[in-house]
């Protein structure tokens, strides 16, 4: 897995509570480097959604779908939610494509910012 990759993982934690996390199965960006993600169990990821909605929180960004992405309709990728992930969760089977890197950085900016 490299950064910029957007796989479907399963969210969903067994056991969790109710909250405004991302859950369920859906795609997700990598945000890790690839080195990490060789020796790490969890990867870091950013979860999307379809709900335009969500574009009214801070720290979302819109993205078309594309050839190059894989998505199938227009999504917003939560930086605000980015997370670790067991990488059992990643489905590396269902790989959708790469992110365009004008949008990578843009995210690597936000997370940089928030941190």
């Amino acid at each position: 897995m490299n950064r910029g990759e957007i796989y479907n993982a399963e969210l969903d934690p067994p056991g969790a509570l109710p909250g405004h996390e991302q859950t369920g199965y859906r795609p997700v960006l990598v945000i890790s480097p690839r080195a990490y993600n060789n020796r790490s169990l969890f990867v870091l990821i950013v979860p999307l959604t379809t709900n335009l909605n969500t574009l009214t929180l801070p720290y979302t960004i819109r993205i078309e779908p594309s050839r190059t992405n894989g998505l199938d309709v227009p999504s917003v990728l939560l930086v605000l939610q980015c997370r670790s992930l067991d990488k059992r969760r990643i489905r590396t089977d269902r790989y959708r494509g790469v992110i365009e890197s004008e949008v990578l950085t843009r995210v690597m900016s936000i997370i940089e910012e928030m941190v």
